[in-house]
């Protein structure tokens, strides 16, 4: 098997460029990072036309002719596209001169057609397929697969569940495309593979925005006339792209362009900025959008960490703070943990990983304690129940001291029980609760932001399109904020446990 494939493309193999003429395929920066970050299992959510496809395909060429009995596949949503990528593969395959092939002892073609490209003497096979039309063949083993823009795909389910059985652990098996809306198979798959590294997924999630691509720029005369001068007046929006990803002039200029055109409305899905907004909203968002993006820009990475917990603001003497924790087995679903100061209600600290009961409550029991004991309130369905038997049963070895105990959401009056119990009519309260809130709330976390856009309504009720761990915790802490020092109390069976 060839190790180096770049310098075998970079070397060897030449691309068309802008002017039509072919030139050597020296790599770009996305392709560069691509080359680098690809894993076997990957799944590439990308800005339009900034050269993925095209790496992908001289890969995969590069494998059928330097190594026997490789079968390599491309997949895309229509025919005339996967006609096109295959003409693309044959002239990388032509570029290569015939006296270096000679010399190298490169295979022969010994069949090119439409759909197909062979080399019989070695058994390797480059072959193409539409998604509306694409067949296996029974036991076929495949090599390498590309599924290009299998979001645009009309039934991607019928074919990725025969294709996964046919590429094997040692083959390669790539997903790629730019969005399109929410409530589709790459969407959710791209939702499960950013917990790739939990071990959620098989797919390593690699996200390319457009300012990766060095052509998406224009000159200070190439722009809209109002942008023909130099410094350029940003917008709050732009001014946060420039100090986050090191944008130029030139490159907001673009931008602008792109958004004073036609199609300014697509513009977030045809060039990504970040990996959740770019899919346009097919339901009605709970939380303000806009809000949610502008407090977006205002995010920041944390500045420490204090027990695997993520800081932004540290301890304050005299500050209040509240915790709030939503539990799992620590299996399929995170668990999470946000602090609050409720002095100016910003976001302190978060904690969020694949817990089991014992060691989550040990770690929030920690983090509350580190926050000036910080009121804990912590979710009482199902693993919560054994999360609150570590810190406050009658075996607790060492019990918490500031819990919360429910409350009667309309009388305010508590109960013996700890904790918040997740009900219809509770979740309900805390959402509106959050949403109430969200103007005035400080988050530096852009995790929980691409927490709060997974909500949506369906019809009278609210469904998440993706996680929402972290939400949860905000929301517990939040919704709580007011209820002051918490202890048990012998005050009756009315409230909560009649739900």
């Amino acid at each position: 098997m060839l190790t180096n494939r770049k310098f075998f493309i970079e070397s060897l193999i030449s691309i068309p460029n802008k002017e039509r003429a072919l030139v050597p395929f020296k790599f770009n920066t996305v392709q560069n990072i691509l080359y680098k970050e690809l894993h076997s299992r990957s799944i590439i959510l990308k800005a339009s036309q900034i050269g993925i496809t095209s790496l992908i395909m001289a890969l995969f060429l590069v494998d059928c002719i330097t190594r026997p009995n490789t079968t390599s596949v491309v997949i895309a949503h229509e025919e005339f596209i996967t006609q096109r990528l295959l003409a693309k593969a044959k002239i990388f395959e032509a570029s290569i001169p015939e006296e270096l092939k000679l010399g190298f002892n490169f295979p022969q073609m010994s069949h090119k057609s439409a759909y197909e490209l062979s080399w019989a003497n070695i058994n390797s096979t480059f072959y193409i397929g539409s998604a509306r039309s694409f067949v296996f063949g029974r036991g076929e083993r495949i090599d390498n697969a590309l599924c290009s823009e299998i979001a645009f795909w009309q039934d991607p389910e019928r074919i990725m569940v025969p294709l996964g059985e046919r590429v094997p652990k040692s083959g390669t098996l790539l997903l790629e495309s730019t969005p399109n809306g929410e409530g589709n198979y790459f969407y959710d798959t791209w939702q499960r593979a950013r917990s790739w590294s939990a071990g959620l997924s098989p797919f390593k999630p690699l996200f390319f925005p457009w300012w990766l691509c060095s052509d998406y720029k224009l000159g200070i005369n190439e722009g809209l006339p109002a942008d023909a001068h130099s410094p350029l007046d940003y917008s709050a929006e732009e001014a946060a792209l420039v100090t986050n990803h090191n944008l130029s002039e030139e490159q907001i200029r673009w931008r602008r362009m792109k958004l004073a055109s036609p199609l300014a409305s697509m513009f977030r899905q045809e060039y990504a900025e970040d990996d959740q907004s770019c899919f346009l909203q097919v339901k009605e968002a709970v939380f303000d959008a806009q809000l949610l993006n502008d407090k977006s820009r205002d995010c920041y990475p944390p500045v420490g960490s204090y027990e695997n917990a993520s800081i932004w603001f540290y301890p304050e003497a005299n500050h209040t703070y509240v915790l709030g924790a939503d539990p799992t087995v620590g299996r399929v679903k995170k668990a999470a943990a946000t602090v609050w100061d409720l002095h100016g209600l910003k976001l302190c600290a978060r904690l969020s990983g694949m817990y089991e009961p014992p060691v989550f409550a040990t770690k929030i029991k920690q983090l509350g304690r580190y926050y000036n004991s910080a009121m804990l309130v912590v979710e009482s369905n199902n693993p919560g129940v054994a999360v609150l038997e570590l810190l406050v049963g009658p075996y607790a070895p060492d019990p918490y001291s500031n819990l919360y105990y429910q409350r009667d959401l309309v009388t305010g009056r508590p109960t013996t029980r700890p904790g918040w119990t997740t009900t219809s009519r509770s979740k309900s309260y805390m959402i509106q609760q959050f949403k109430h809130l969200l103007p005035q709330l400080l988050i530096p976390d852009v995790e929980l932001i691409k927490e709060a856009r997974n909500f949506r309504y369906s019809g009278l009720n609210v469904d998440v399109v993706g996680e929402d761990d972290i939400m949860m915790s905000a929301m517990l802490a939040l919704a709580t904020r007011d209820a002051g020092p918490s202890r048990p109390a012998l005050v009756g069976v009315s409230g909560w446990q009649n739900w």
